[in-house]
């Protein structure tokens, strides 16, 4: 069973077309190059593209990876570098939803005291006004 198709808008199929023309001609042809246009093109795909979440963001990526792994099923660079972006967006979903779970936490935590909320920006627990600004006059 395939994966959805995901909408391509004009501009990005534009994009798409030129880097796997580029690549055909032999324009592009030192492994480095290739990596660098690829990590490029996939810059260029995420911001021109609209996605709401992380599944719609790894749908897109494997979407325009499909795509160009048909275009181009020499270039095992191509995905290399797919995986390789796959992975870090994992991490830092997996890192935001930790951070989440840690703020929901602590605001958890903080409507249970008395004492009022912590700073956590500044890494400055509760005191007196007048705490915060001697901390931070003593470390400049």
């Amino acid at each position: 069973m395939d994966a959805p198709a995901f909408p391509f808008s004009r501009e990005l199929t534009m994009y798409l077309d030129d880097f796997t023309t580029r690549m055909r001609r032999g324009q592009v042809t030192e492994s480095k190059n290739i990596a660098i246009e690829t990590v490029n093109l996939m810059r260029h795909v995420i911001s021109i593209s609209r996605w709401d979440n992380v599944e719609q963001l790894t749908m897109l990526i494997k979407a325009v990876g499909r795509k160009l792994i048909k275009a181009l099923p020499r270039e095992l660079l191509i995905v290399n570098v797919l995986c390789r972006l796959l992975r870090i967006v994992a991490e830092e979903s997996e890192s935001v939803e930790f951070v989440e779970d840690s703020w929901s936490a602590r605001r958890t935590r903080e409507s249970a005291s008395p004492r009022g909320a912590e700073t956590p920006a500044m890494g400055v627990g509760t005191g007196a006004p007048g705490a915060l600004m001697r901390t931070l006059t003593e470390q400049v």
